[in-house]
């Protein structure tokens, strides 16, 4: 019993950053309030973590301030549902924007890891046209990759095994969506 009064106090969600150089125990324990679903490092700025989580919040910890988040989305604004995936692209200035997707097929870009009160770019993946299947259901996305360089065309992948292709910006006459 001891043991489980332990346990319910811990955060749900833990990220474990190694080094190479004391592989036998981790450099830093990230924690958070909801599980950890999938986490990366900033692509130019090696003492920042992203992750996004199950309760849908994209967070962010400085390794080089403490272990516990500087910054994160509220759960009011952006997704509402899981983000099992997310990338870094860039932007203007050399920043990086952070595209997510979760779970029930809604895109955020977060302008930079220090603007995270509200995306600036929102989309619900829609089919559009074509393929009748995919018309009768919802749009489920667990993961996607971009199309080359091209980080306005997505791959997008769901837990269902289906591939859907999505474009992000399109001209004034086009509809965003499948």
């Amino acid at each position: 019993a001891p043991q489980m009064e332990h346990l319910s106090m811990d955060p749900d969600g833990l990220v474990l950053v190694w080094s190479t150089h004391t592989p036998s125990r981790p450099e830093y324990a990230l924690t958070c309030q909801s599980a950890v679903l999938v986490a990366q490092f900033h692509p130019v700025r090696p003492e920042i973590v992203i992750a996004g989580t199950k309760s849908g919040q994209i967070i962010v910890w400085d390794l080089s301030v403490k272990t516990t988040p500087v910054n994160r989305t509220s759960l009011s604004q952006g997704h509402t549902h899981p983000v099992y995936a997310m990338s870094c692209m860039p932007a203007v200035n050399k920043a990086y924007s952070i595209l997510s997707v979760s779970t029930d097929g809604h895109v955020c870009i977060w302008q930079d890891i220090d603007h995270l009160e509200e995306p600036s770019v929102e989309l619900d993946l829609q089919s559009v046209g074509g393929q009748r299947e995919v018309k009768d259901r919802d749009i489920t996305t667990t993961c996607f990759g971009f199309v080359g360089r091209d980080s306005n065309n997505l791959i997008l992948g769901s837990d269902e095994g289906c591939l859907y292709k999505a474009r992000i910006y399109d001209g004034p006459n086009a509809s965003r969506g499948i």
